[in-house]
Order: structure tokens, then sequence, then C-alpha cells
């Protein structure tokens, strides 16, 4: 079983994504399974700037702490109203690592959206 922080945060201040870039694990981390890692900076079709991805762990309690930490961050009243709505964090759990015909399934939980 694997364990996934997924989020998507639009926010047009750098600073403000950076700080949030800089609490997601690289691809290289030890807690990290590195297979269907994804973070990326992009634009919107209204030029917002979007910071979104999925991080997979390999146990729940690494997870929960950076989704904790994340989760405070966004809610910081000075961040809070720097981030646009449509963004969202939520935790999702997933049989990926498991052979195919093993797998039942992800489950997604949204923990927070604007």
């Amino acid at each position: 079983m694997k364990y996934s922080f997924d989020f998507h945060i639009i926010c047009n201040d750098q600073t403000v994504l950076d700080a949030v870039k800089a609490g997601i694990p690289d691809i290289t981390d030890s807690k990290v399974w590195n297979v269907e890692y994804d973070k990326s900076q992009w634009f919107t079709e209204d030029a917002n700037k979007v910071f979104s991805g999925m991080v997979r762990f390999n146990s729940q309690v690494d997870r929960d702490t950076l989704l904790d930490n994340i989760k405070n961050q966004v809610k910081d009243s000075l961040i809070l109203s720097k981030i646009l709505k449509g963004s969202w964090l939520a935790e999702h759990v997933c049989d990926h690592d498991k052979p195919f015909a093993e797998r039942t399934g992800c489950a997604r939980t949204l923990i927070w959206s604007k």
C-alpha cells in the first residue's frame, strides 16, 4: 500500500508557491515511493500560477506529517488570502505497488479546498 499526498495550489504569489514547494520532498527522498511521482508548476488558461502534483509515500506517517505541515501552511491567514479558488489538498491511498490483478483501486479524500 502507498500513501499519496495530492495537491493543486493556485496562487500568483511565487513566494507562497516556493514555500509550499520547499516542503514537498524530492523524488530521491527515501520516504518517497519514486514511482508515479509528480510535482510541477504551470499556468491556467487565465494565466494564474499553479503548483500541483501527487507524491506517494511508503509510510502513512510520513505522508500525514507532510499533509499536516502543508495544511497548516495554507491555512495561515496571510497565505490563505493569496491562494485562489479551485485550490485543494487531498490524501490518497493506493495499491499501485501490487500486481495489476491484485489491485482494488484508489481511495482519495479531500482534506482542504478553497
